[in-house]
């Protein structure tokens, strides 16, 4: 019977890696943060045609986009949703890692141009905290999305 590399990491122990990082910090955004929406960015690429036949081509949109995009959505008293949403960002480093100079690009660009919110997180508490701050800064002002 084979076994996966995950399945074995959990069985034999082993060295946490970003993806797994990532996934717990979508879980606990998830599930912990209320009125919070957030998924992982998939790097799949897009398929393309070569010689050979279908590819998919890696990293073809854009180069240190970050792991996990979500929404914070305004919510009132009785859980009724109203107004626009605030966007934001996530990059998952591990501890003792930092962006590289394309990913902090990225989340320059995303910040300047998309009006959204963006941080480097460690830690999944970490990551919760941002979100929290995204969250109160949603309820602050509400139907509006902020762009400074």
């Amino acid at each position: 019977m084979r076994i996966g590399h995950r399945r074995r990491r959990e069985m034999f122990g082993g060295r946490q890696t970003e993806a797994d990082l990532v996934i717990c910090m979508v879980r606990d955004l998830n599930t912990l943060v209320p009125d919070c929406f957030a998924w992982r960015m998939e790097t799949r690429g897009i398929p393309k045609w070569t010689k050979t036949g279908w590819k998919v081509d890696r990293n073809a949109m854009e180069r240190g986009k970050a792991d996990i995009a979500g929404v914070v959505r305004p919510m009132d008293n009785y859980g009724d949703v109203y107004g626009a949403g605030l966007s934001f960002v996530i990059e998952a480093k591990m501890p003792g890692e930092y962006l590289k100079p394309h990913q902090r690009e990225w989340l320059t660009d995303y910040v300047t141009r998309g009006g959204g919110r963006a941080a480097v997180c460690h830690t999944s508490s970490e990551a919760m905290e941002f979100v929290g701050s995204v969250r109160r800064q949603v309820q602050k002002w509400p139907g509006e999305i902020l762009a400074e």
